[in-house]
């Protein structure tokens, strides 16, 4: 894969995600880091990818669980790791 995402997720805040327990599918996960773009997106889009792809870089995330994953299945907050102080 060029841009090396594992998963593509759309119509919803990942960052929302960062320090939470989450699952998709049969998989749980924990949200760890921003994942900014880097030079490898130039490489494989062209010269300016990584300007456009600011703040569209994704979430770098922790796998606390495998699990199958399907297409369409839905990313379910599990625990809410900010509220928990």
């Amino acid at each position: 894969m060029l841009l090396r995402r594992n998963l593509v997720i759309a119509n919803i805040n990942l960052f929302a995600l960062r320090h939470q327990i989450f699952s998709i599918g049969d998989a749980i996960f924990e949200g760890t880091a921003q994942c900014h773009p880097c030079s490898r997106m130039e490489k494989a889009l062209g010269v300016g990818a990584v300007a456009a792809l600011l703040g569209h870089g994704g979430l770098c995330a922790k796998i606390i669980k495998s699990g199958n994953i399907q297409i369409a299945d839905a990313v379910t907050l599990i625990h809410d790791n900010e509220r928990q102080l």
